[in-house]
This record gives structure tokens, C-alpha cells and sequence, in this order.
């Protein structure tokens, strides 16, 4: 039978072999020098047993390994003029191994390494970024780098044990698995059983309720110190606060913001949306009078609420806006604002400018004396979008200013389907109340190919609870449908209305004078 042997074998053996000649030779010139000739093998594992042969070894008195694990000889599984055994201990690590005798210290010209099985057993199961990750285990001294999720990778760390290893999590981590690269003569790479949670900021409440533009915003939750700046609903970032700390964040709120979330950017590239609204206390005008008005002649007075931030208005001209400064109003009260009408002004919306440099619409409509229908309560969309709304058409092509068509004035809402799916739709006004008034109003004109068709008139997203109007090809129709027709839909907060084109292909329709009376 043929016997198998190692190289590792092969090479102590070849080893002791040349120590007992090199023996020979030493008694014959009777050498008294400890020498050391070679040692093994390499890649050997914690509690295993590792050979040192040479002369004159049995004047060692211990052996010191890599980082200052020292065993007397007293510790020496056996030791001989020619050959030490030494059982490699837990702690042991890589590197140059020092063997002392009563002639001074040998030191070893190649380093000892090992063949390591690391093992994780546990690790703390959610941090916050530049906080310490504590990972427990065996043989955790031979890690040598980690990689959190992102290729993030960390070689230095706070501590570092046989059976614990503790780092400092990077400010651009994030939830994922760890990777762990260890070192040895067969290095490992191995990924975490679990994922580790990194801490997100997380806000719980912000106030006031209704904020002004430029006024400070406190948001209060968890976390709020790894934020490093907040993107406002239109799109403005503010990275430089009012105040930070882990549960409070106040920042002051940009001239240009608009409602909606917020967005929380962090160093980690992992965005946080608040679940709630940024409401932006605004001017918003509910009424105007008298209607119609005479240019030159008449007053006209705007009721509404948070009119004292009004810095100027702008109305239609017949020859070019005309705007009317603070200045030059009789009355200024937070709901109420009086002025002259003047001589050139026209039909039309009313905008506002705030003393924050805010401009939107105010939600009202100067009606002058002349032919035309007659002026709706409170108008939604005449001429433009009020509110501060936005074009929410779907499926086609939406026109919000066309000037081809006007039941009132000079422009109308245009939409083309381009299947048999979609139509004209204005969202995100600013919580209208319409609760005062009986009937939602609206004029529709039909394009080419809709005579009788149908359309649904939809109120804040109620898709099923809508009426349906029909249509008059080639000309303009008024609508009117009581708003109990409408049973669940807030009256008091209509942010948002449909015109949907029933069972229509590549239809055009035209949208005038939406609004409430």
C-alpha cells in the first residue's frame, strides 16, 4: 500500500533531516551557538502544533508570537536540543516569531501565518452613522477591512479583539449586508448573515401648522442631526439651518416654496420624504365686489384670508397688466383689501405679489361690464389656472392658454386624446372652499367627432362618484350640476377637477370657465 504525505510533511521532514546532519557537524566542532533552521508549517491553525528545529534548542526559554503572546517553555507541548513543539494559541496573529535563550533573542526571517476560520456570531442590529458597530465572534483579529453597502469599505477601527471588533459606521452608509475580507495564508471573503439597519432621520411633527415664507420651520423627531439639507416642494434646498440637533431641526422656510413634503437629504444617498405637508400660509381671496365693476368709477373690494401679505396685485389692462401697489389701497386687513378700480383695467384674473416676492394667483376674477356670460361666484379657471394649480392632464396633449377657442374672454383649456383614455384636469390648488356656494359650473366646446358624446365631470380624485355631461360638436355649452350631486366629495377642500372623454378616440375639447356658484 502506498503511503501519502504532505508537502508540509515533506518539508519537516527534509528539515529534521538537515537538522541531525547539521548536529553532526556541530558535535564534532562541539558549537555551543542555538541556532534556528527552520520552523512549520506554514498556514498552520490556532491550536495546532508548530515546529522549531535547529541546535542547541533546548536553551530556549520561551517563544514569543505575533502580538506579544509569549509561552515559557514550561508551555511547550516538547522540547529537545534539536526540535521544539508549541501548540499555537487563539491569540496568536501573523508575523515574525522571537525565540529567547540565555545568548539573546532570535528573531525568525520570515513571518508565521495561519489559516484562520473567522467566524461572526452576532453584531449590534441597528446603528446610526458615525456611531460604533460592535461585532462579536471568533477569531475577529484577523479582519482586515469592511465593506458597507455603497462600496463603502472601512480598514480602521476602534477596537479589535480575538472575540470582538468594533467600527466606526461611515456617514454615507446604509442599510444592506457587510462584507468581511480577513488575512492568513488562505484570506476569506464572506458576507454578514443579516442585513444591518442604518438609522434614517425621521420627522414625527412640524410646526406651525401654516407657515409663512422666510418664518422659521421646527421640525421635531429622530435622527435629525445626520440631515444635511431640506429640499422644499418646488424644488429650492436649504442647507444652512437655524438651529440642529438629534431631535430638532429648525430651518427657515425659502420665498419660492410652495405645499408639499419635504425632502430630508443626507450624506448616505438615501432620501427621506416626510409623510406630511409643508402648508404655506398664503393670500387667498374668496370674493370680490361689486360684480360687474366700471373702470374709473367703482371700488372694488376683495375679501379673502392672509391679504395683509398682499405687497401688490396685477390685473388685466386693456392695453397691458396693470399692477396696484399696497400703497394704494384704502383698506389693507387680513381679509380685506379696497381699491380704485382704474380706468383701463379689463376682465380678468387677479394675481398677487407677496411682501415675500411670492407671485401666484389670488383666486378672484375683476368682471367689467359688456357682452359675455355672466360671471361665475368663485372661478376655478378663466383665462388661467387659480389657486395655484397645476396642469394634470393625462393621456394626450393639453393647451392651458389656447387662444383658438373662448366662451369668455380670449383663452380656453384645450385637450386632444390620444387613445380612448384621458382628458383636461387642473390638481394641486390650494384646498378650496367651496362649501358656500350650490353648483359646480363649467363651459365645454367640442372638437370634430364628439357630437353626443360623454364626459365625466370628476371632483378631487372621486373617480366613482362622478356626472356625465354631453357634448355639442362645433359649439359651446354651459353646464350646472348641483354640488349634491357630488355626496363624497369635501366641499370645503376641492384641490382638484376632470373633464374625462368617454369612449372617444383622438378628440378635441375645449374647457372655459370652470368654477362655482
Amino acid at each position: 500500500m502506498k503511503k501519502l504525505y504532505s508537502i508540509k510533511t515533506f518539508l519537516l521532514i527534509f528539515a529534521l533531516c538537515a537538522a541531525v546532519f547539521s548536529a553532526c557537524d556541530d558535535d564534532e566542532t562541539e558549537s555551543s551557538d542555538v541556532t534556528l533552521l527552520s520552523f512549520g508549517p506554514a498556514g498552520v491553525k490556532h491550536g495546532e502544533q508548530i515546529k522549531f528545529i535547529g541546535t542547541n534548542l533546548d536553551r530556549v526559554s520561551s517563544i514569543v508570537l505575533q502580538p506579544g503572546v509569549e509561552i515559557a517553555a514550561s508551555g511547550f507541548a516538547s522540547q529537545t536540543k534539536n526540535l521544539i513543539e508549541v501548540v499555537i494559541p487563539a491569540q496568536a496573529e501573523a508575523g515574525k516569531v522571537i525565540l529567547k535563550t540565555d545568548a539573546g533573542d532570535i528573531e525568525t526571517k520570515t513571518p508565521l501565518d495561519f489559516e484562520v476560520p473567522v467566524e461572526i456570531t452576532s453584531m449590534t442590529p441597528e446603528v446610526k452613522p458615525g456611531t460604533n458597530l460592535t461585532i462579536n465572534g471568533n477569531f475577529l483579529n484577523w479582519i482586515e477591512e469592511i465593506t458597507f453597502s455603497d462600496e463603502i469599505t472601512v480598514t480602521e477601527f476602534v477596537s479589535q479583539s480575538l472575540n470582538e471588533l468594533v467600527v466606526t459606521v461611515p456617514m454615507e452608509a446604509q442599510t444592506g449586508f457587510l462584507t468581511f475580507q480577513t488575512g492568513g495564508t488562505e484570506p476569506l471573503t464572506f458576507a454578514s448573515d443579516e442585513k444591518l439597519t442604518v438609522s434614517l432621520p425621521a420627522v414625527t411633527s412640524m410646526s406651525p401648522a401654516s407657515v409663512e415664507h422666510t418664518k422659521n420651520l421646527t421640525l421635531t423627531g429622530t435622527n435629525l442631526d445626520l440631515v444635511t439639507s431640506v429640499v422644499f416642494a418646488g424644488g429650492t434646498t436649504v442647507s444652512t439651518f437655524e438651529s440642529q440637533s438629534e431631535t430638532q431641526l429648525v430651518v427657515k422656510v425659502p420665498a419660492t416654496a410652495i405645499k408639499g413634503k419635504l425632502t430630508l437629504k443626507q450624506a448616505s444617498p438615501v432620501d427621506v420624504v416626510t409623510t406630511s405637508d409643508v402648508v404655506i400660509t398664503l393670500p387667498v381671496g374668496t370674493d370680490i365686489a361689486p360684480k360687474p365693476a366700471v373702470p374709473g368709477t367703482d371700488n372694488i373690494t376683495i375679501t379673502g384670508t392672509n391679504l395683509n401679505l398682499v405687497a401688490k396685485l396685477r390685473l388685466a389692462g386693456k392695453s397691458g397688466p396693470i399692477e396696484i401697489a399696497s400703497t394704494a389701497f384704502t383698506t389693507h386687513t387680513p381679509t380685506s383689501i379696497v381699491f380704485a378700480l382704474p380706468a383701463n383695467a379689463d376682465n380678468g384674473g387677479v394675481t398677487y405679489t407677496t411682501i415675500h416676492n411670492y407671485t401666484n394667483a389670488l383666486g378672484v376674477t375683476v368682471v367689467i361690464p359688456g357682452a359675455g356670460p355672466a360671471p361665475l361666484a368663485l372661478t376655478l379657471f378663466d383665462e388661467q389656472i387659480n389657486f395655484g394649480g397645476g396642469n394634470w392632464s393625462w393621456g394626450g396633449t393639453a393647451t392651458v392658454q389656447s387662444t383658438e377657442q373662448a366662451y369668455a374672454g380670449t383663452k380656453s383649456f384645450k385637450h386632444t386624446t390620444s387613445g380612448n383614455d384621458g382628458g383636461p384636469s387642473v390638481g394641486g390648488m390650494s384646498g378650496v372652499d367651496a362649501s358656500a356656494f350650490t353648483h359646480f359650473k363649467f363651459s365645454l366646446y367640442g372638437g370634430p367627432g364628439t357630437q353626443g358624446k360623454q364626459v365625466a365631470a370628476i371632483l378631487n380624485d372621486n373617480w366613482g362618484n362622478y356626472n356625465s355631461v354631453t357634448l355639442q360638436e362645433g359649439k359651446w355649452t354651459e353646464y350646472s350640476i348641483p354640488l349634491t350631486s357630488y355626496p363624497g366629495v369635501s366641499k370645503n377642500n376641492i384641490t382638484r377637477w376632470i373633464f374625462k372623454v368617454e369612449g372617444a378616440t383622438a378628440v378635441t375639447i375645449f374647457v372655459d370657465r370652470v368654477g362655482f356658484d
